[in-house]
């Protein structure tokens, strides 16, 4: 809640911006916010701003209070509860409070039921979903219009209602600080119900959230102790991603599961959470991040469309059937869901749906009848052709089904001698046939009407053409297979459609009707057994409708057609003419392609549709034979083969060729199939076969002032590689920074689609970026440069790493600075500090995007290595051996490191007399020592045998004992 307070005493300023005297009334505003582990707590600046006073709006005072007084009184909303376990057949009822630590405070205490309820009663009889139970302790079928999730809720039918209908369910945005925490951001445009009938709620890349915030959406349920079903989790989802911005779904704020690849779906998952036994309370967040949404060029959304518990809810639920919401309805009795009814027909009651009459038409959802249009256009009719006979043919147009919106009229009659048109790609015409050439390593050439046979540079694939008007068969579905080609469709809409997806119309596809938010998805998977390419031609009816870039028509009108190429958006620039043919290079392997026709619009003619036609695809398996050029980094050179291999490395090929160049002097290609070579980096050469750059072991030499300068990094190749993690918990970089990361440095980076770093055909990398929140590892950087940049420190680089997600397509660099630090001389870790160079805000956004990133190294080898003039020779004593330990140390004022490994020498002649006289002396020494100790040992024996006679004596004088004869050897004496 907030709290103002205003009328206080008048105050005046000079506004810079306007350069006019402000005068205005003092007024302050305290925002409570409910925290029920702070007490009273107490005021303090706003988290966004950090100030009290805006200087923009000054006088104008602002404060946040966190404290459990922000929170609302308790009352029975606050809580909920589940049965104890049976006991000599009762149990009893135990409250708690749905969210742990209770959001409220005072008011109502919790209550205690100590009443023996009956563990057979009826009421207390658990049915499964779709039923519920009676009194006489049987299950019965939820009449229609009406639903039940047995110890389960479902929240989607109407979300507008979730939301104000409980405070379990809340929005809000989180703040990514750079010390690594974040901070709540309660009054920024987080998750919304865009959806006028509550379908979904969503969040875009137009919400008003910043590039360092994340929109979450927090879910909080309690499990019920004792369920006699399983306790989960299930929501469908779709999310539409252009630079991977993910979506993230985390339990008791730890992630579990994290999307980000475009998946316009709806895509369901379930997840089982583990219960604990005293805390089944469980806090699930939907957590949406557009660090990169400014960049993208088209609409980038996540969508829940539902979500349902289980064992949340007491078996009491299952007594009854919840009603379906205004504008849903059931199929029949036995229902575990609503829907809304379906084409043609309108809400009538939760378990009626109306047909329309034969002049109307009706879309998903639709509460009334819309009158159908008078006339069809070209584009409501599906083309049907006859097979060729005499180079003619015929064509029949019939109105489009999935929905009919429009009046059949007789303008589009049938065509009863329209011409036959070419062959598909490869093929020409035989007879009224289209067949292809039968010679061996033959193929059709279009431009020349022959068939002809492959010369070197050239290769031969098989090609198929698809939803074209050339002669073929129709296509009034998406194939599995055509010429033996395995062809894998997924098609669909999510959201207000008005037809089921994309529709298949022989010589053309459209993306269906649409009125209201929906997006039309196609993906078609297919296998490429040589590099070939994917093409076909793009129409829209208005180029002003459907822009090749991003056009925000209003706040709720938007509509684009895009491309991905195994999630890679690929652009589509349309012409004047609404036409445009968009050609693709794929490489070997399995590729899948998908088109996304994106509605955030009300159309009021449903006619906004995107279509693609001639939809060729080259490089399958099996179709007509075409002629290509070898792709860049291949060649051809033998003029019997009808395929082509890739250059070697240290080698490459850039254009058409029967043959592969070397690299230039001084330059290299690192992998086979490589169209440039790049130069090796500063203070590096390439090796003989230009297939790496060598880096001399690590050790370098700079002119600095006059002279050979000297820095010997080669301790930081005895070492691991170094991992550091930045102030964003998801990115860290694995550094290795002699030579390049091996697989088993790699064996911690994530497996992915979108795997730049160690991934098949990648290029070697010194350091590796690793994103843990999209699962994704890029190269930082292949080839390594060394550049000193004074006499007290170095830089070491790294360029030409993968390009994905940066800004203008520029490579990945990484720079690491070494700074001379002579106090550090741990030889088993060569650096004392690691961090991440972090400039200004402007500066260091302005390097994410360029994808450069700046590290510090504190060391002593970021050092020099000493000159001779710049180091003295330092001995040790000899041994008894005759050795002596040598070293060389820095003068006085010299920062650099001395020359040269510490070892032994043999000492010269006159530093062993003198070691042999001192020798001399301490034996004497130790024989004198020796000598005297062993007189004083014989006095003192002589002492204690005269004590003792003369106490033998005293003893016989009183009688006391008697003198024996003793005998005594001569050991004895």
């Amino acid at each position: 809640i907030s709290i103002n307070y205003n009328h206080g005493m008048r105050c005046s300023y000079s506004d810079a911006r306007t350069n006019s005297t402000v005068t205005k009334i003092r007024s302050s505003t305290i925002r409570f916010i409910c925290d029920p582990v702070a007490g009273v707590g107490y005021p303090t600046p706003p988290v966004a701003t950090g100030m009290v006073e805006d200087p923009y709006n000054l006088c104008e005072y602002n404060f946040e209070w966190l404290s459990l007084y922000g929170c609302h009184v308790c009352g029975p909303a606050d809580w909920d509860w589940h049965w104890s376990d049976c006991e000599n057949n009762t149990r009893t009822k135990v409250y708690y409070y749905t969210s742990n630590p209770p959001m409220c405070h005072s008011g109502q205490s919790l209550p205690v039921d100590n009443t023996k309820y009956s563990c057979n009663s009826a009421i207390y009889h658990v049915c499964p979903s779709g039923q519920h139970s009676t009194p006489n302790s049987t299950c019965e079928l939820c009449p229609a219009g009406t639903y039940s999730l047995s110890q389960g809720e479902r929240i989607g039918d109407l979300w507008t209602q979730s939301l104000l209908s409980s405070a379990r369910i809340t929005t809000f945005c989180e703040q990514y600080n750079k010390n690594g925490t974040t901070t709540i951001q309660k009054d920024c445009e987080a998750w919304r119900i865009d959806d006028p009938e509550g379908g979904s709620i969503s969040i875009d890349n137009f919400s008003h959230f910043d590039s360092d915030e994340a929109a979450i959406l927090r879910v909080v349920r309690a499990f019920i102790r004792n369920a006699t079903v399983p306790a989960y989790i299930e929501f469908t989802f779709s999310l539409v991603t252009e630079f991977s911005e993910p979506l993230i779904f985390r339990d008791n704020f730890n992630v579990i599961k994290t999307w980000n690849v475009t998946t316009p779906g709806p895509i369901t998952y379930r997840y089982y959470p583990n219960l604990d036994e005293n805390n089944f309370f469980h806090t699930f967040d939907f957590v949406y991040s557009s660090f990169y949404s400014g960049k993208a060029k088209n609409m980038r959304s996540a969508t829940l469309w539902s979500i349902v518990f289980s064992g949340v809810r007491r078996p009491a639920s299952s007594a009854h059937c919840e009603t379906c919401p205004v504008g849903f309805v059931t199929n029949g009795t036995g229902s575990t869901s609503c829907s809304r009814c379906p084409v043609d027909t309108v809400y009538k009651a939760p378990n009626s749906c109306v047909p329309c009459s034969v002049s109307e038409y009706a879309l998903v959802g639709d509460t009334v009848c819309r009158p159908l249009r008078l006339d069809c256009g070209i584009t409501d009719y599906v083309s049907t052709y006859s097979p060729c006979v005499g180079n003619t043919r015929q064509i029949t147009y019939e109105p489009a089904t999935d929905p009919i919106i429009c009046h059949a009229n007789n303008q589009f009659s049938t065509e009863l001698n329209a011409p036959c048109g070419n062959c598909p790609i490869g093929q020409y015409v035989k007879g009224d046939r289209c067949v292809s050439c039968t010679g061996a390593s033959q193929y059709y050439d279009s431009v020349t009407s022959t068939c002809k046979t492959v010369t070197t540079g050239m290769q031969i694939i098989n090609a198929i053409e698809l939803f074209s008007s050339a002669r073929s068969a129709d296509y009034n579905h998406f194939p599995d297979q055509v010429s033996g080609t395995n062809l894998n469709w997924t098609n669909g809409c999510v959201g207000d459609c008005s037809s089921s997806g994309w529709r298949a119309q022989n010589d053309r596809i459209d993306s269906g009707v649409s009125y209201k938010k929906g997006y039309s998805h196609l993906t078609l998977t297919v296998n490429f057994t040589h590099h070939g390419y994917i093409s076909f031609i793009a129409t829209n009816p208005d180029s002003t409708i459907i822009p090749a870039k991003k056009k925000r028509m209003s706040e709720e009108d938007y509509v684009s057609l895009e491309f991905h190429v195994d999630s890679t958006p690929i652009p589509i620039n349309f012409t004047q003419s609404h036409r445009t043919t968009v050609s693709v290079p794929v490489s070997q392997g399995i590729h899948t392609f998908l088109w996304l026709h994106t509605q955030d619009s009300i159309n009021p003619d449903g006619n906004i549709r995107s279509e693609l036609s001639t939809i060729i695809l080259a490089g399958v398996g099996s179709g007509a034979a075409i002629g290509m050029a070898c792709p860049v980094g291949y060649f051809n050179s033998n003029p019997n083969s009808d395929s082509c291999q890739p250059c070697p490395a240290g080698y490459y090929s850039n254009t058409t060729s029967n043959g592969c160049v070397r690299c230039p002097v001084g330059e290299v290609s690192l992998v086979p199939g490589s169209s440039t070579c790049y130069p090796c980096g500063e203070g590096t050469t390439a090796n003989e076969n230009q297939t790496a750059c060598n880096n001399n072991q690590c050790v370098f030499h700079q002119q600095i002032d006059g002279a050979v300068r000297t820095w010997d990094l080669r301790p930081f190749s005895y070492y691991t590689p170094m991992t550091l993690k930045t102030s964003d918990d998801n990115l860290f970089f694995i550094f290795s920074l002699c030579a390049p990361l091996s697989p088993s440095d790699l064996k911690s980076l994530p497996t992915s689609d979108k795997s730049y770093c160690g991934g098949p055909n990648s290029y070697p990398a010194f350091v590796c970026q690793e994103d843990t929140a999209k699962h994704e590892s890029y190269n930082a950087g292949s080839l390594m440069y060394f550049t000193a940049g004074s006499k007290t420190e170095a830089i070491v680089g790294y360029n030409h790493g993968s390009s994905e997600g940066c800004e203008r397509g520029m490579n990945r660099t990484t720079i690491i600075r070494l700074v001379c630090d002579l106090d550090h001389r741990d030889v088993n870790i060569p650096y004392s500090t690691f961090k991440l160079d972090l400039g200004s805000q402007e500066q260091e956004e302005d390097d994410l995007k360029r994808c450069v990133h700046t590290f510090t190294i504190h060391t002593r080898y970021g050092c020099r290595v000493c000159g001779e003039n710049e180091q003295e020779r330092e001995e040790g004593s000899c041994t008894i051996e005759g050795k002596k330990l040598v070293r060389y140390v820095a003068k006085k004022g010299e920062r650099c490191v001395p020359s040269g490994e510490e070892k032994w020498e043999s000492c010269r002649e006159v530093e062993v007399n003198e070691y042999w006289g001192g020798g001399v002396l301490l034996v004497i020494f130790l024989v004198i020592a020796v000598l005297c100790g062993a007189g004083i040992y014989m006095w003192s024996r002589k002492r204690q045998a005269e004590q003792r006679y003369a106490m033998l004596v005293e003893s016989s004088e009183r009688g006391s004992a008697s003198m024996n004869p003793v005998t005594t050897s001569e050991e004895d004496l």
